[in-house]
């Protein structure tokens, strides 16, 4: 969708969700079309749409969220979360951020997980919460530290006697690594010294400098999300649920995958069946992931309700099984699985398939 087109669009169309007579029960709010791809939009490119964006957002093509600061430090926990890049303030990035938010609501209608790893500072503004500095800590351990060691000092390092010589060069500032430059936290703030009297209220006033660089940004998905749902609707959510809602679960459990198979012309206790299931149990984290995206156009399972059955289906020719490898329908979450003979074939196959095809119909030609 052009840029131009979008200033006239009417959001409020993308509260309706609908489900096409072939689309095997897909919500959708939009039908895809993908230039020079073989595929029709039974749901699987649709899903594929909001994977790729959420994808996107946690990479350096659009760098709307960053790496938090734990991973860039190599310290402390949650290395792996994203948080909003404090320098993306202009008009077009706040029209970006309502845009995420409004992605988000689509896919919640739609019932579509989106694989994103974001900081709990985030989900938290987004629920209507303040977040705490415990929030700051888990993403920003250095910076947290180091406020704590002015605030409470480590014993018989720092004291009243000597705290004003030893932090004689701190201000009332923070410094802004984005704009290179140290910000006031206070007017006059580069003048005022920090000196034990008043270290607490500079610790205060800069972590509540570090929650208010990003606000704009996180009102501006938060505006974007309640275009597509209604902003009470927030409420009834803690934000571990509303990001469990959003971005489902991050470790594709196999048991929850199995209860929710069906079996198509196959039965379950054939043995190609068995030794797949086997092959499942033994795969990596990630080849899991990636067997999801195979089938199903999406890296992660829902948190609760499936909205569509997983179909395992009988291979489409009876000639060469050994030789052949499966296939899959993502809009249908279904898998055409040869009946190989033994447990390593099926491993073989498996992996090669989920490691080497990443796009749909990957050998279609114009």
């Amino acid at each position: 969708v052009s840029t131009q087109s979008t200033g006239n669009y009417n959001w409020l169309r993308l509260r309706q969700s609908t489900v096409g007579i072939l689309d095997a029960g897909q919500k959708r709010c939009f039908r895809v079309t993908l230039q020079g791809e073989g595929v029709d939009d039974h749901g699987g490119p649709y899903r594929e749409v909001f994977m790729d964006i959420s994808n996107e957002l946690q990479s350096d093509v659009l760098p709307l969220f960053i790496p938090c600061p734990n991973f860039e430090h190599d310290v402390g926990e949650n290395r792996e979360k994203w948080v909003i890049n404090p320098a993306r303030t202009s008009r077009l990035d706040l029209d970006l951020y309502r845009f995420v938010g409004q992605l988000i609501g689509m896919a919640i209608r739609s019932d579509i997980t989106l694989p994103i790893d974001w900081a709990s500072v985030i989900w938290k503004r987004l629920v209507g919460c303040e977040p705490s500095k415990e929030d700051l800590e888990l993403i920003d351990f250095r910076f947290m530290k180091r406020l704590k060691d002015i605030v409470d000092p480590p014993l018989n390092e720092v004291n009243e006697n000597n705290f004003d010589t030893i932090y004689s060069d701190l201000r009332f500032t923070v410094f802004n690594p984005e704009v290179n430059d140290h910000i006031e936290l206070i007017p006059n703030g580069k003048r005022l010294p920090v000196i034990w009297t008043n270290r607490e209220d500079y610790a205060t006033k800069t972590i509540q400098y570090k929650f208010q660089e990003t606000f704009k940004q996180t009102e501006a998905i938060r505006e974007g999300l309640s275009e597509i749902i209604p902003i009470d609707y927030l409420t009834l959510f803690t934000w571990v649920e509303l990001e469990q809602v959003v971005s489902g679960c991050k470790d594709v459990d196999i048991k929850r995958l199995k209860d929710n198979t069906v079996y198509e012309d196959v039965s379950p206790s054939e043995d190609h069946i068995k030794f797949f299931w086997r092959c499942m149990e033994n795969l990596t984290s990630l080849q899991r992931t990636k067997f999801l995206r195979f089938v199903w156009a999406r890296s992660r399972l829902p948190a609760s309700t499936f909205p569509m059955p997983f179909k395992i289906l009988s291979p489409k020719s009876d000639d060469n099984q050994d030789d052949r490898l499966p296939t899959a329908q993502t809009c249908f979450f279904s898998l055409s699985l040869p009946r190989y003979t033994s447990y390593d074939i099926t491993k073989e196959k498996l992996v090669y398939t989920i490691e080497n095809c990443i796009d749909m119909d990957n050998d279609y030609r114009i």
